[in-house]
């Protein structure tokens, strides 16, 4: 097992039930969003898209109701999100939503839900996946996956797509991949918070990866699609997206 395989093998239980996941689409107003937001982020937090979506999820629906998810584009203002919830179909969410403030409830414009099809070993699926490769370290914080394994092994030759392909194959529990690429790698500075009052910007290393899995055991990657891969999940990266071939 190589140094950043193992360093991804996480102790992770796969309980007995899986989670009855379903798909949700929401359409957020960007406007009304960072109107809505205005209180409880600073100005620079505001200029985070993915922090402000994260906001607007957990404020509007009153908890991490949909983990993970994607920003799947904007358009006219609107940011689409596409993500995972657990038994929470369109009816449970607008629900919560009606709890929110009105601030809130105007920035959600669209509640939309479909069960998660079928699993099945075997099965063989296209997959699309927006990520933060980057490990947690004892001391140090996170660090890119790449850079992690160049230190590993400075004398040896490393290709970014293959360390990042890795990565996802060493978390993609319950499913093989049968062929990927990587689509695409920018540093995106993220806005967080550090304390209580302060906020702090620190710059993480965003990769695209598509291609084909195999499921090799429904139960696990069920689970897997419930907890996404890679680490900011909760601000729009690790979500699993599949299609049918």
């Amino acid at each position: 097992m190589t140094a950043l395989a193992a360093s991804a093998a996480e102790r992770l239980t796969f309980p007995d039930t899986p989670p009855q996941l379903i798909q949700a689409q929401l359409a957020i107003s960007l406007p009304a969003a960072l109107a809505a937001a205005s209180g409880s982020l600073s100005h620079a937090g505001r200029r985070d898209l993915s922090l402000v979506l994260k906001t607007a999820l957990t404020e509007a629906l009153g908890g991490s109701l949909v983990r993970p998810w994607r920003l799947m584009g904007t358009r006219d203002q609107t940011a689409t999100l596409l993500g995972y919830t657990d038994g929470q179909d369109a009816a449970a969410l607008r629900g919560r939503l009606a709890f929110a403030t009105p601030a809130w409830q105007q920035a959600v414009q669209v509640v939309a839900t479909a069960p998660l099809p079928t699993l099945a070993a075997g099965q063989r699926l296209r997959f699309s996946l927006r990520l933060v490769p980057t490990i947690k370290q004892t001391q140090g914080g996170e660090i890119d996956a790449f850079l992690y394994t160049v230190r590993q092994a400075p004398e040896a030759s490393h290709d970014r797509a293959a360390v990042y392909l890795a990565y996802v194959a060493a978390r993609l529990h319950g499913a093989t991949i049968g062929s990927a690429r990587l689509d695409g790698m920018h540093l995106t500075p993220l806005v967080r918070r550090q304390g209580k009052q302060d906020w702090s910007t620190r710059t993480f290393p965003v990769a695209d990866l598509a291609g084909e899995l195999t499921i090799t055991d429904p139960h696990r990657f069920t689970w897997t699609l419930a907890r996404g891969i890679g680490r900011q999940r909760g601000y729009g990266y690790g979500a699993i997206r599949l299609e049918a071939r």
